[in-house]
């Protein structure tokens, strides 16, 4: 007889893996090696009389325990060799003689694949929106709550969605004789699913609804209420849960995205959470020290003390005078860099007094 190959080998996972790791090996492979799957192919027929021997140990824990510390001579094994199992030929009914069968039901496994009914329309959820806002600085800086009015899909309120209506003229349905459901093939596999004539209902003939015309959606629009945060960076992208295109069937609905362009300022640059400005200062003042003046984008003014000798292009910061931080509390810093401007003409008597400073400084 040949020598019995590892259980944990034949399924592809480790000594340690969980019961349900098990399963779901095994599970893959009976997908791939079912006789069903591969009608006369022997080989995929003993890899799978292998892989139920396998999964008929691996999944007890008593005989998974026997089995970690005797191996294939545990006691209590009598799992003859391959070749011993038989095929019984139902559509989805593989079963071995050992153990009293085990027998995999195809329609259980391949409803992970086609749809645990075959041609049933899943309910989705709704589509996203995607919209565009164009705010200003200042909007930036304090947040604001705005109404953005927005296209808007739904399904009919009428119909459900279904495009038609009971009406006078309704039949049975040839197709599956009244009873919603209609049976197909798809190679050796065998399902049923919801017709396809009457879409599950059964009944044939609906009138057309009149409030969709047909279609099944209604195109509307509405106000969307959107709060922008304080802090909000251009290219930022606000999700506003739930107001999307409407899902059908009950489903939840999508969400709506605004993507945020935050317009250009004459006097403020961002600098991530930092604002900037640029500030000129008279030279006498850069020399001598003095005060100042600097706006800020709240619309106050603060007063920056000029030390003296300052030199043009120096950068001053102002704490907390930037932008809220949108990950973090606080805001950012204002940054006044210093353009220092000197008089195009001065007069005899400055110049004077500006040659004799020239000539105390050399």
């Amino acid at each position: 007889m040949a020598k019995k190959r590892d259980y944990y080998e034949i399924l592809g996972v480790s000594r340690n893996a969980t019961p349900d790791q098990i399963k779901k090996a095994y599970r893959r492979l009976a997908r791939k090696h079912h006789p069903d799957v591969n009608p006369g192919d022997s080989k995929a027929e003993e890899r799978f009389k292998e892989m139920q021997e396998a999964y008929e140990v691996l999944k007890d824990p008593e005989k998974r325990k026997k089995y970690d510390t005797f191996g294939h001579e545990a006691p209590g094994f009598d799992f003859p060799g391959p070749g011993a199992g038989h095929y019984r030929g139902s559509p989805f009914g593989y079963q071995t003689d050992f153990g009293g069968g085990f027998g995999v039901n195809m329609e259980d496994l391949f409803g992970e694949i086609f749809g645990a009914q075959a041609g049933r329309r899943s309910p989705r959820r709704g589509g996203d929106i995607e919209s565009e806002l164009t705010i200003s600085l200042q909007q930036a800086l304090t947040g604001l709550e705005t109404k953005v009015n927005l296209p808007f899909d739904r399904e009919c309120y009428t119909c459900g969605g279904e495009g038609e209506v009971f009406g006078k003229n309704v039949r049975t349905c040839p197709t599956c004789g009244g009873s919603g459901r209609a049976k197909s093939a798809r190679g050796p596999l065998k399902y049923s699913g919801p017709c396809p004539t009457c879409k599950g209902k059964g009944k044939i003939g609906l009138d057309r609804c009149t409030t969709c015309g047909g279609q099944g959606r209604l195109n509307q629009e509405q106000l969307i209420s959107v709060k922008i945060p304080p802090g909000v960076k251009d290219g930022s992208r606000i999700r506003v849960a739930g107001k999307g295109q409407s899902g059908s069937a009950g489903v939840p609905a999508g969400d709506l995205f605004i993507n945020i362009h935050v317009e250009r300022h004459p006097l403020f640059q961002r600098e991530g959470d930092d604002l900037s400005v640029e500030m000129s200062v008279d030279f006498l003042d850069a020399i001598l020290g003095g005060k100042l003046k600097v706006p800020t984008l709240d619309g106050t003014e603060t007063t920056m003390t000029i030390p003296p000798g300052t030199q043009g292009g120096q950068i001053f910061r102002l704490r907390g005078k930037g932008m809220p931080r949108l990950k973090g509390a606080g805001r950012g810093d204002q940054l006044v860099k210093v353009k220092i401007t000197v008089p195009k003409h001065p007069d005899a008597e400055s110049k004077k007094l500006l040659e004799e400073l020239k000539k105390r400084s050399s």
